[in-house]
Formats: C-alpha cells, sequence, structure tokens
C-alpha cells in the first residue's frame, strides 16, 4: 500500500510539475533532441538500445539521452537542454586492454587541438570566453585517457565556477568526453574601483594572512609533522572593491547540520583521520590486546558509559577496534550505542558514537544523535555554550586546555532560522607549540544551544616529537614568496543574494540568478604552503612540490634518442636537471626511477637525493619483484643485460626468461658475452623488440649511457 500511495504521489508531483500541455509536448521536443544530437554526434547504428530520461533545470527542460548496443560494449551519452545545447557527451567503447600501462598513439598537443575543435563545433558561442588551464601535473600512461579544462573567463577575469572540460582517447584521438557548466543569466559587474594588486596583496597580509602551522604528511609507514606558513582561511575571500573578508557561498553555513555532520563523520572516523582503517577481526583483536596490553571491550565500554554518562536504555550495536593513523602505535576502540522510539506512526532514533584510546582510556571522539525538534526554543548564547565546551574539555582533558588556543578560522556560519538565534554553536581549540598552530590537533565541539548539551567532541594529539621552530624565515619572508609562487587573483565569484539579510532557511536557489562578485583569491594551481625553512612550495604530503616538469632538456637535438626522451619526458618520466647529458653513464638509480616512474605513475615521487629517498623507492622495487634483495646499488654504473633484466621483470616474464632448456637463440655476434643466467632475459627483450642491437652486437656487458636508459623504458612501455 506504501508503495502505491508513494507511486500516486510521485505521480502528482510530475502533473505538479509539468502541466498536461507540457508533457503533451514533450514528444515534439524529445524528437528534436534526439535529432539534434545525431546530427552533431556520430551514433553507431550498432547502438540500437535507446533510453531517455527528462528533468528540469532552471527554467530549461533537459533531456539525458542514452544509446547502448545490445553487446554493452559500448554507449553513447548525450545531456540536451531544449534550446539544443550539448551540457554533456560521453562515449565508452569496451576496447581490449584499454587499461594496460602503455605509451598513446596521439600526442598531447595533437589531442589539445581535437579538443579545441571539438569545443568550436558544438558550443561556438564560448570560443572567445574560455582559457585553457594549464595543468602542473603531467599525464599518466595509467589512463589513456588526456583531460583538458577551460575556465570561462569575462572581461578578462576568470570565474572558475564556469568551465568546460573535455577528455580525448590518447590511442583513438576520439572525444570521450564533454561536460559544460555555464551560468547563461549572470550579469558580470565590471573591473573598474578594483584595487591594485599591490593593495589586495597588503589586505589579504592584514586580514587573512599566512600562519604558522605544523601539518602531518600522510606516509605509508608513518605520518611525519612538517612546519610551514600557510592560508588557514578556507573558503574567504577579499572583496576586490572594499577590501572586506568575504565567504563562499551559504550552503554549508545555512543547513547548520554540516558542521554537525562533519563533527559526526569526525566522531565516527577516529577524529581527522582521511579514512577509517579496516576494523580487526576477532583473532586478531585478541592478539593485539595481549601484545598491546590493552583493555578489553568490556572494560572500555564501562568506561565509555560512565565519562558520557550515556543511558543503560542505550545498547552496544556495534564495536571495532582499530589502529591510529596519526600515532600508529595506539588503537582506537570505536562503540555506537542506541536505541528507537516509535511514537505514533514515526520511529525516532537515538544514539551516542564514542571513539576511545584502547590503552589510557581517553576519550578522542563522540556524537549524540537525538530527534530534531522544530519547536524548540534557543536558551543559551554562544558565551554560555563557550564556557560548556570549556567545561567538557576540563573534564576529559584537563591537562590539555592550557596547551590550546580558540580560533575561528574554518567556524561554519549558524545562520539563525526564522528569526531566532543560531541552534548550535562550533567551537575550534588548536594545539600551540612555540608559536606554531598544529593544524588538526586540538578540540572540536559542537554545543546544542536549545539544550546545553554538547552534541559532538573531537580530540586530536600527536604524541611523538614536534620539529624546532629554530632558525625559520620570518612571516615577512614567507608572505613575499607566497605572493611570488602561489599568489592571489582578481576573479569572480557567485553568491546567493538571499544570504544577505534573510530570516528564514532558503530554499536552495538557481545560481545562474545570484549575484556576481569581484574578489581577490588565492590561486588554486598550487598548495600554500611554503616551506617554514627553505621557503619552498610543499604538497600535501610535506615534501618539496613536484610540478611534473615536462621542458624539455636542452642538449639532446640531433640525438639519435631525442624523439623518445621528448615523450617520456612529456608524461613525467625523466630525470632532474635542464640537461640530460644523454652519452653520460646511467647509475643504477637512475634507470631505476625512470622504470619506476613508468610502473608506478601515480606515485609523485621525486628524484631519490638522499639514502632515504633511495630506501623509499628501491623498497617499492624490491616488493614488486623488480628488484631482489642484494641487488640493490643506488650509484653503481648499470650494465645494459642488467637493465633489461629489470625491465624483463617489471613485464612479469622472468620466469619465462629464466627458462633454462636451451629454447633461445640470439642473432647477435657477441651472445656469448652475456652474464649467466640472463641470456633469457636478453632473448625476450629481443623478441619483444625492447632491444635491437647495434651492427649485429647487443654489448651485454656495456655500460648503460643516461639515453639508452631513456630508450629501454620507452620499449618497455611499447610492449
Amino acid at each position: 500500500m506504501k508503495k502505491v500511495l508513494a507511486f500516486v504521489l510521485v505521480f502528482v508531483l510530475l502533473l505538479t510539475l509539468f502541466p498536461a500541455a507540457a508533457l503533451a509536448a514533450y514528444d515534439q521536443d524529445l524528437e528534436k533532441a534526439i535529432n539534434s544530437a545525431k546530427a552533431i554526434f556520430d551514433i553507431p547504428k550498432t547502438y540500437n538500445n535507446f533510453s531517455y530520461n527528462i528533468s528540469k533545470q532552471n527554467d530549461k527542460t533537459v533531456f539525458n539521452l542514452n544509446w547502448t548496443d545490445k553487446n554493452m560494449q559500448g554507449n553513447v551519452s548525450v545531456t540536451i537542454d531544449s534550446a539544443a545545447k550539448i551540457i554533456s557527451y560521453y562515449s565508452y567503447k569496451n576496447v581490449y586492454g584499454r587499461d594496460q600501462k602503455k605509451l598513446p598513439s596521439v600526442s598531447r598537443s595533437d589531442a589539445q587541438i581535437i579538443a579545441e575543435n571539438f569545443i568550436n563545433k558544438i558550443n561556438p558561442a564560448s570560443r572567445n570566453k574560455i582559457k585553457f588551464q594549464q595543468n602542473n601535473n603531467p599525464p599518466s600512461i595509467a589512463d589513456r585517457n588526456y583531460y583538458f579544462n577551460y575556465i570561462r573567463y569575462e572581461n578578462g577575469i576568470p570565474f572558475p565556477e564556469n568551465n568546460i572540460s573535455v577528455s580525448i582517447d590518447g590511442m583513438t584521438g576520439e572525444v570521450q568526453s564533454y561536460y559544460c557548466n555555464w551560468y547563461e543569466d549572470s550579469v558580470f559587474p565590471e573591473s573598474k574601483g578594483v584595487m591594485s594588486l599591490e593593495e589586495a596583496q597588503k589586505q589579504f597580509t592584514d586580514k587573512l594572512g599566512l600562519k604558522l602551522v605544523f601539518k602531518l604528511g600522510y606516509e605509508v609507514k608513518e605520518t611525519t609533522p612538517y612546519l610551514v606558513y600557510t592560508n588557514v582561511y578556507s573558503n574567504r575571500f577579499l572583496d576586490a572593491k572594499t577590501g572586506e573578508v568575504m565567504s563562499g557561498d551559504g550552503y554549508f553555513g545555512y543547513y547548520g547540520g554540516m558542521g554537525r555532520e562533519k563533527m559526526a563523520m569526525d566522531s565516527r572516523m577516529g577524529g581527522y583521520a582521511p579514512q577509517k582503517p579496516a576494523s580487526l577481526t576477532p583473532e586478531e583483536q585478541q592478539a593485539v590486546e595481549k601484545a598491546a596490553n590493552i583493555m578489553d571491550q568490556a572494560e572500555a565500554e564501562e568506561r565509555a558509559r560512565k565519562a558520557l554518562n550515556i543511558s543503560p536504555d542505550l545498547k552496544l550495536n556495534y564495536v571495532s577496534l582499530y589502529s591510529d593513523w596519526r600515532n600508529k602505535d595506539d588503537y582506537i576502540w570505536n562503540m555506537d550505542f542506541g536505541r528507537e522510539e516509535k511514537l505514533g506512526g514515526t520511529t525516532r532514533y537515538y544514539n551516542v558514537s564514542v571513539s576511545m584510546n584502547a590503552a589510557n582510556g581517553d576519550i578522542m571522539s563522540f556524537y549524540r544523535g537525538v530527534p530534531y525538534d522544530e519547536d524548540a526554543v534557543v536558551k543559551y548564547t554562544e558565551e554560555q555554550s563557550l564556557k560548556i565546551a570549556v567545561d567538557m574539555i576540563k573534564s576529559l582533558k584537563p591537562d590539555k586546555l592550557s596547551e590550546v588556543e580558540r580560533v575561528t578560522w574554518n567556524v561554519p556560519e549558524m545562520r539563525p532560522m526564522n528569526g531566532e538565534k543560531p541552534r548550535e554553536s562550533y567551537f575550534n581549540f588548536t594545539r600551540k607549540v612555540s608559536g606554531a598552530y598544529f593544524l588538526d590537533n586540538g578540540f572540536n565541539i559542537n554545543v546544542d544551544n536549545v539544550t546545553g548539551t554538547v552534541t559532538s567532541y573531537s580530540y586530536s594529539w600527536y604524541n611523538k616529537t614536534l620539529p624546532s621552530t629554530d632558525k625559520i624565515i620570518t612571516a615577512a619572508e614567507a608572505d613575499k614568496l607566497f605572493f611570488e609562487k602561489v599568489g592571489i587573483q582578481l576573479q569572480y565569484i557567485s553568491q546567493d543574494p538571499s544570504l544577505k539579510d534573510s530570516r528564514i532557511l532558503p530554499v536552495p536557489s538557481n545560481r545562474e540568478k545570484w549575484d556576481v562578485k569581484l574578489i581577490y583569491a588565492v590561486k588554486p594551481e598550487k598548495p600554500a604552503n611554503i616551506d617554514a625553512f627553505t621557503g619552498e612550495v610543499l604538497d600535501y604530503s610535506g615534501k618539496p612540490l613536484v610540478t611534473g616538469d615536462t621542458a624539455q632538456y636542452t642538449d639532446i637535438g640531433g640525438h639519435y634518442a631525442a624523439s623518445r626522451i621528448k615523450v617520456l619526458k612529456e608524461f613525467g618520466i625523466s630525470l632532474p636537471g635542464t640537461q640530460l647529458i644523454p652519452n653520460q653513464t646511467a647509475q643504477q638509480r637512475e634507470f631505476l626511477y625512470l622504470l619506476y616512474k613508468a610502473v608506478n605513475p601515480y606515485n609523485n615521487l621525486a628524484f631519490p637525493e638522499n639514502s632515504e629517498d633511495d630506501d623509499n623507492m628501491y623498497s617499492y622495487l624490491i616488493e614488486a619483484g623488480i628488484v631482489k634483495e642484494g641487488e640493490k646499488s643506488p650509484k653503481s654504473i648499470i650494465t645494459r643485460q642488467e637493465a633489461v633484466k629489470f625491465v624483463i621483470r617489471a613485464l612479469k616474464y622472468d620466469k619465462v626468461a629464466e627458462i633454462n632448456k636451451g629454447i633461445y637463440l640470439l642473432p647477435f655476434k657477441d651472445a656469448d658475452k652475456i652474464g649467466s643466467g640472463l641470456y633469457g632475459y636478453m632473448a625476450v627483450a629481443y623478441g619483444l623488440n625492447i632491444i635491437s642491437g647495434s651492427n649485429g652486437y647487443c654489448n651485454p656487458g656495456n655500460s648503460l649511457t643516461r639515453a639508452d636508459a631513456f630508450v629501454l623504458v620507452y620499449n618497455f612501455l611499447n610492449v
């Protein structure tokens, strides 16, 4: 009966949204949409399964058209509106080996020309209003597609909210996808009267300036803190005319629950962890309990109930034990208590989620879920709620209160509804050490201003040694480097006009009708992380930013390997420096670094500059079976046959190469010079066109040159 009722309600809504006259006209509009799409795109005749759906976006009817073949080996999808504007396009063909790591047949520059010709064909009106957004990272050989993104510009000023993106198949040169996000009705103010860049930089420094902070680098083996000057004000900008600080759009603040939701998520994840590790099995859990001497589940439950006054009628529904990503020697109990209450025809849910340090019983986080009462009256001011938050810290971690500072950098705006005061208050207390803030260390607390109850609490504390703040650059030096290396820019941003003086919770509105403002904002291309010691820009793991430099070497002109070296460098597979010195002998680590970049393209590893970096690279290569224990010799000169051995292992053909049955025969005059156990490797490489020899010789014991190293890796990627 409920399903029938739901269907009736949906049907009534559809009739409300789409009047009968409009419904009658849909067949004609659909036919026009199909014909328009087929006139623009080549829809294979074998794609004879057709489906569609219709939706309303702002004032336009939007048709989502989809064609597939009967064997589901390919499809084409087109989204087109009633004005015949193409919003999106996607084409897929299930080609054998499409996920293989292989160099593309189409160059990046040619693919970009294809992308821009496609944009000009289906959206010529945008031609003079978009600019290619340069990506500092090279394309990946693990993905056969090239991706191009174009930002909208008005009056010569970027509007990053609007863009056109296109992907091109690097093997076939076909357009794989197209997406256009464009506000048709937005009005863009002229730049007359805006601050100069120099004045904006001064205002930015005064109002949104960099702060000295500790951050944690996310490593597989260990989380390591690093010290940077950074911008802590996310979603904050400068009004380009007045210099006032502005926020982004208001959905986050208006719906208040987003702040609560984040806290709830943190509590379920054990704080700020980017993801919760997998829970332990009962057997693994028992082993950990014995090894680490941590409290058992019963004691953890008892402590949680006592510390947070959890009612006995809330039953323990879920429990797990996992390691703390910040302090990998620590373990966390995660518990969820709850009950449901039926009232009339509705069900109300009550729950408390708790994360607890399994060794010392510290409450790491909790979240209380209670039904929402829209008639409740706000009884607590922000000052009163602040005292409640501080008292919570005093009750759970009193020794840490003196080591934190309340900050308001990213506190969500809790806007009132129906003229009321905010129903909740959010407080962030950030750890401060030697004048530096430790982001994601400290306390996040949410207080219900109706009941005065702490609804969520999150505590995070890195318990190992922090870098010294001695000998760091000054804040003024950091600001100067920030503006030089990262920078701010004049741009447009849209803002919901209902946020100005709204006294009620607004319905999400048509963004095309929003006001457009001129602002100064941080450029998005690089992280705003300035190394507090060197002034370098760091990535999000705390390593010097690798921008995927694809600038070509200056000393390879006329070299036999020049074209192949250029292709690899375009994909970020290269050695550092502006000169390659192609005929110089290659070290083992130089060749293995090129091979590493070819087999592990998603890892943005910089060329190893020290033994620790060497260890990281070799650890992966040994684990992958490319290098064996005992073969590590980073700075030794590598021979041709040794390099071939590593390539064949990377292809997983080493077992074939090691067949000792006299089945291999090589045509090289010096084949007898091949080292013991390596004949099969050289034979497999020859058969796969990885090596070809020179004048009838393969020179197995000769030192590999840097240019030869590039050629071997290039050939490896073309197997």
